[in-house]
């Protein structure tokens, strides 16, 4: 009996060991917490030992819930927002009516988001990818009430090897298609080409649009947004039609805010 109960000990130490450190529910440590746009955000303590500031952060949910047969349950690049609508907060619940597959009927769907949510040194951030690090610097731009965007591409043709395939590739005006208004974080985004087969939308030129002047997008020559991105357009950008080192053509892009955020 004796030896089995050191096994347990130690085994129940390990578990210990192991198990992620405690974080308190960020509810006790962020203030003026708000859903605006699927981005949650709140004023978090940068620290909560000494002193009494804040910074503000915020969480684009649908990178991190899923709408599973109307149920809303964690998932790293979940999209819950393409199946659920009238989205509203009640303290750190998040309420949404989702669809279903088993009725026609949207049903109402509940998360607890410090489930998986917490402060970490002044930001709110996901668990579940792992225990993250905060940042070592605060983003640039403060978090915006608009979040907002439209990027705009142009000289749009196919972008692939077997483009003969495709009937009309000759290359559009600039700056003249693409994203309609959203608030979206991209990573690595392309446009399939509507057609079977890998073809895919290359671009020469592009133009972003924000209400908070905080996004930036970089644009990539290829499909794995590997390598130097072709160009990074911001702030600086904003409202510019915005063409490519030597007429270049780019066919996939990043877009990221430049705000406190975990994307």
């Amino acid at each position: 009996m004796f030896p089995n109960s050191i096994l347990a000990l130690a085994s129940v130490a390990i578990v210990a060991v192991n198990a992620a450190p405690f974080k308190p529910p960020f509810s006790k440590e962020c203030t003026n917490i708000s859903l605006n746009s699927y981005w949650l955000v709140g004023d978090c303590l940068a620290s909560t030992s000494t002193g009494s500031h804040r910074e503000r952060s915020s969480v684009y949910l649908p990178d991190k819930i899923t709408n599973h047969n109307g149920n809303l349950e964690w998932k790293l690049d979940g999209d819950f927002a393409s199946s659920c609508k009238d989205c509203t907060l009640n303290g750190t619940t998040l309420n949404c009516n989702c669809r279903s597959p088993w009725s026609s009927q949207l049903q109402v769907a509940q998360l607890n988001l410090e489930e998986h949510l917490a402060n970490y040194a002044g930001f709110l951030l996901s668990d579940l990818d792992g225990t993250p690090s905060h940042p070592k610097q605060h983003g640039p731009y403060p978090v915006p009430t608009d979040f907002s965007y439209t990027f705009v591409m142009g000289n749009t043709t196919c972008w692939g090897s077997d483009c003969y395939n495709v009937p009309d590739t000759i290359p559009g005006p600039p700056c003249a298609g693409g994203f309609s208004v959203q608030s979206v974080p991209k990573t690595c985004h392309k446009f399939h080409w509507p057609i079977a087969g890998d073809y895919w939308a290359g671009f020469q030129t592009a133009s972003l649009n924000s209400a908070s002047k905080a996004w930036e997008v970089l644009v990539y020559d290829n499909l794995d947004c590997a390598g130097f991105a072709l160009k990074i357009i911001g702030p600086q950008d904003e409202g510019k039609c915005v063409s490519f080192a030597f007429g270049r053509k780019a066919v996939s892009m990043t877009i990221r805010p430049l705000w406190n955020a975990d994307p």
